[in-house]
């Protein structure tokens, strides 16, 4: 593994933060079967003044929604809106949001998205994350050698691998905030299977279906997005080999298949938490969010998911506001205020 760490020139200014990116060269992407880039360019926000932290300075990874990436988040926004580290920038300035180092996790695929899991059509995104980003990042910057002082986040699939990888791996990560995960996959899903169901049919098969996304041969289709979600989480979930993917549905009844449903059950935040329990009673804590206007009902799965973690004994908090899952960003400051106050 080759890591270099650069620092950027930025076209507009932070406050609080210079940027830096952290490009990690991965062994365990390198061979994917999309054959995406190895290379990963991970954008990190670091504090001009190290706040004193006993434990070192904590650390925030984002993880990206679907269609979403690390490097795509420190653009500059359409219309003059904050960006993701502007906002940070500002609720670092406002005493709002920690003084943290905050990474971008560069975790793309030609499909959309990675999940953040292992997956052999897609890539091993986990354990890229666990093995070498998050080493690196240790080894690089003064980071906190506590799992109490590091955060996963992210919004919809972001929060999805935000919730697998703390209630995995509760040794390096502490705290959870998630909006709007991808939960309860037998309703958040079904739609856009259903979407993805009529493409493959018409593109006779799967791998056909897959290849006209990668040749772009999608764009003008009005059920884009749809379609490309329903064949990337079947990528993501039910992956046999590199070649072989099990959709969910009969291509023919819309029916789900009950052998591969039960492997995708097993990959819903309802159903995992609950078999992880012990790992995620380890966790400090864990934020939950959505929009009460989810354009993609997320918020019904996140109400069951606060109402299981409660059942649990788990430190969680749940918020609603009156949006729809395009205005998470709104969740935000929420989030990041109950994490400082969680750090203070």
């Amino acid at each position: 593994m080759k890591i270099t760490r650069k620092q950027n020139v930025w076209a507009y200014p932070l406050r609080n933060f210079h940027v830096e990116t952290l490009v990690v060269e991965s062994r365990f992407l390198r061979g994917n079967a999309l054959k995406d880039p190895y290379i990963r360019t991970n954008p990190i926000l670091v504090p001009r003044q190290f706040a004193s932290y006993r434990k070192g300075v904590p650390v925030v990874l984002v993880l990206s929604g679907f269609t979403g990436n690390g490097p795509f988040a420190v653009s500059p926004s359409r219309g003059g809106e904050e960006n993701h580290p502007q906002q940070i920038d500002s609720l670092v300035e406002k005493k709002k949001a920690p003084n943290a180092i905050y990474v971008f996790v560069d975790a793309f695929t030609k499909l959309g998205g990675s999940q953040f899991v292992d997956s052999e059509a897609t890539g091993k995104y986990e354990s890229y994350i666990v093995n070498e980003l998050v080493p690196a990042i240790k080894t690089y910057y003064p980071s906190s050698s506590s799992s109490e002082y590091w955060c996963l986040t992210g919004a919809s699939s972001g929060g999805y691998g935000s919730l697998h990888l703390a209630s995995k791996f509760p040794k390096l990560f502490g705290y959870v905030m998630a909006l709007a995960p991808d939960c309860d996959f037998e309703s958040c899903y079904h739609v856009d299977l259903l979407a993805a169901c009529q493409f493959i049919e018409s593109a006779s098969g799967y791998k056909a279906a897959v290849n006209k996304i990668l040749e772009e041969k999608l764009l003008a289709n009005h059920k884009s997005h749809q379609i490309v979600n329903g064949i990337a989480m079947a990528a993501c979930y039910s992956a046999e080999s590199k070649t072989k993917v099990n959709f969910p549905l009969d291509l023919y009844t819309g029916k789900w298949k009950k052998k591969v449903l039960k492997t995708w059950k097993s990959k819903d935040p309802l159903v995992f938490i609950p078999k992880r329990r012990r790992n995620v009673r380890q966790l400090e804590g864990i934020y939950l969010g959505a929009g009460r206007k989810d354009e993609f009902y997320l918020n019904f799965g996140a109400r069951k998911l606060t109402e299981t973690l409660k059942k649990l004994g788990v430190s969680v908090r749940y918020d609603e506001f009156d949006g729809g899952h395009f205005d998470l960003s709104r969740l935000r400051p929420n989030a990041y205020l109950w994490l400082k106050k969680k750090w203070t």
